[in-house]
């Protein structure tokens, strides 16, 4: 685990060398233990090394023998001694997974990320080709930031990483309404103008005038199997597969901490887990200020099992503290109160020396865990009656303000189903045309993966909207900034795309909506066993709930308020909201859209000195 940076210039004669230092500085938190760097007249790339494994042999950047390609990774590469064996590689190619994947890209060239099971952000400076290529892994679990002009090409681990002089922080209008929307930033946009973000399972490639080249190597249900029969057999290898890949993480020495919330996604790693042969133990959460059922039912689960399970109490004063140093590490702004449970587990962990955790994330996207996945009798006749009401509603209401065009009502039902907040609402608080045009590049955003003239969305498209959307905007950036700001790594085993490229896209949709059996992860609870089905509750996944909003409102309306930021937040909305919050108190809506606006008010009081107000 570690940061990585680097700049190309163009047209331009830099100091390279100070350049590299201070973007190094920054990414210190990323990796602590080490750090390395070449500097050339026209680029330089770099890292910062946070030791897991390998502790001697793991120093980057690495370059082939000629010196034509150089080569920095940020991640962890699960299957490298096998591809090290599987292509006979030398003990020097072989000696860690950076110089692996240095010789996979010699003998393979792109297409070695065919090859390749893990987590990553990977630049490679290639001077035969004149080209640097900008990689990153399957599901965007680890960040990677880009920034070209006319004169430089710079990218790194975190945005500010970049020298001020050639790109001060500055806010982008567009992600903050997105922002507001979702509640987090997406996996393709930037919170900072002209700033992007290496798409998940993407490849930006630069030649040497500067030309960007954007590919995906990499799609879900790409697989080229045809339809199964639903046949045990089937079934069983299906699980299998996912057996394979969670204790295919599970390599290494060193002792591992698992997150268990009692759910079926942590409780079948911590069921896999004890195949590995690896020293685990397992912590949960408990927020003292309310049942948290987390902590109910991995003790119920671990009690079973005879685990070493630790429960982390978390009392409504430690929620601040914890928000505070949340915001510290988080990239980009998110309102999510997951944050509270993540940076006191990786905070934990990094007090005792525990720095290899991991999480069942990606299985409520994977395989349908959301009830919002299924047109179940109930959600389809609620859902007429909501398409009945918004019709009725969106017409006055649009007519009244005549901002949107005659497709609002579509897509305003759309935009409801993506955003988790009512986007009627939101003209009551933002400036409409502001707003409005802020809708309609959302608007854009969803027809990048569904057809226009779609109102409802299908079971398939909301389990492909979360997996692009939100499992890497929200979830995994949460998982990978916090925790890296802890000095721990945080690995996500239900995200090995292997598992993807077996379950074709008839295959599970055939099981989810097929076999109820299989329905709300049947697959994982199978893993488990029958014999834990009563052990297993629906989990809450760490989030603190309505103290978290209710701490952290109280506290952003009173002492911490910041007049300089509430009056650049004002400015982007084009409204006073600090006047209108006074009279949003018990509306739903209102929890979600004043939670996020006053999560960034905190973030941006916290990172004040990197972003240009």
């Amino acid at each position: 685990m570690c940061g990585i940076a680097g700049i190309i210039t163009f047209r331009t004669q830099r100091d390279l060398r100070k350049d590299m230092g201070y973007m190094l500085d920054q990414l210190q938190e990323r990796g602590p233990d080490s750090r390395g760097k070449i500097v050339t007249d026209s680029w330089a790339v770099g890292m910062t090394r946070l030791a897991l494994e390998a502790v001697n042999d793991g120093t980057q950047p690495v370059s082939n023998g000629d010196d034509t390609i150089f080569l920095v990774f940020n991640g962890e590469i699960y299957n490298y001694l096998a591809l090290a064996a599987d292509f006979n590689l030398s003990a020097w190619d072989a000696r860690c997974e950076a110089s692996v994947l240095l010789a996979l890209y010699e003998l393979l060239g792109l297409d070695f990320l065919n090859k390749v099971e893990g987590m990553f952000a990977i630049a490679i400076v290639d001077r035969k080709s004149q080209t640097i290529n900008l990689i990153r892994d399957h599901f965007g679990i680890k960040p990677l930031y880009v920034l070209c002009n006319a004169n430089e090409l710079i990218f790194a681990s975190s945005p500010k990483a970049f020298p001020e002089d050639i790109y001060p922080l500055r806010i982008n209008t567009q992600a903050y309404f997105e922002y507001m929307i979702s509640g987090y930033i997406g996996p393709e946009t930037s919170f900072y103008g002209g700033v992007e973000k290496v798409a998940p399972a993407s490849i930006i490639s630069c030649d040497s005038d500067g030309n960007l080249n954007q590919r995906q190597y990499w799609r879900p249900w790409s697989s080229e199997y045809e339809s199964h029969d639903l046949k045990d057999e089937v079934i069983n290898c299906a699980k299998q597969k996912i057996q394979s890949a969670i204790e295919d993480q599970f390599s290494g020495e060193r002792k591992k901490l698992i997150f268990l919330s009692g759910g079926v996604d942590s409780s079948s790693i911590a069921t896999l887990a004890a195949n590995s042969g690896s020293s685990v133990e397992y912590i949960t959460v408990n927020y003292c200020d309310k049942p948290s059922l987390d902590a109910i039912s991995a003790s119920k689960f671990a009690s079973h099992h005879k685990l070493n399970l630790h429960t982390l109490d978390i009392r409504p004063r430690d929620y601040l503290i914890h928000h505070k140093n949340a915001m510290k590490g988080l990239h980009e702004p998110n309102s999510d109160s997951a944050m509270i449970g993540i940076e006191a587990l990786t905070n934990w962990a990094a007090q005792n020396n525990l720095p290899i955790c991991y999480s069942g994330a990606g299985g409520d996207e994977f395989l349908g865990g959301y009830p919002r996945h299924f047109n179940n009798a109930r959600n389809a006749v609620e859902g007429r009656l909501s398409g009945i009401k918004e019709t009725i509603l969106s017409n006055a209401f649009l007519r009244k303000r005549k901002v949107l065009n005659v497709a609002a009502s579509r897509w305003l039902s759309r935009a409801s189903q993506t955003s988790g907040s009512d986007i009627k609402d939101m003209f009551e608080i933002f400036n409409e045309r502001k707003l409005s045009e802020a809708l309609e590049t959302y608007e854009l955003k969803i027809d990048r993966y569904f057809p226009k003239n779609n109102k409802e969305l299908s079971f398939e498209q909301r389990l492909l909207y979360d997996l692009y959307t939100y499992l890497p905007g929200n979830i995994l950036a949460l998982s990978d900034q916090i925790s890296m700001n802890n000095g721990v790594e945080i690995r996500v085993p239900l995200t090995n795309h292997k598992i993807w490229d077996y379950l074709s896209r008839e295959l599970i949709i055939a099981y989810l909506t097929k076999l109820p059996r299989l329905r709300n992860k049947g697959l994982l609870r199978e893993i488990i066993g029958a014999g834990n089905g009563n052990l297993i509750s629906r989990k809450e996944g760490f989030n603190a709930g309505f103290s978290f909003y209710s701490a952290v409102g109280s506290s952003s309306r009173s002492h911490r308020r910041d007049p300089e930021i509430v009056a650049l937040m004002d400015e982007l909305g084009g409204t006073s909201f600090w006047r209108n919050y006074v009279n949003l108190n018990n509306s739903r809506f209102n929890l979600h859209i004043s939670t996020s606006f006053l999560c960034l008010h905190d973030w941006l009081v916290e990172n004040r000195d990197t972003v240009r107000l």
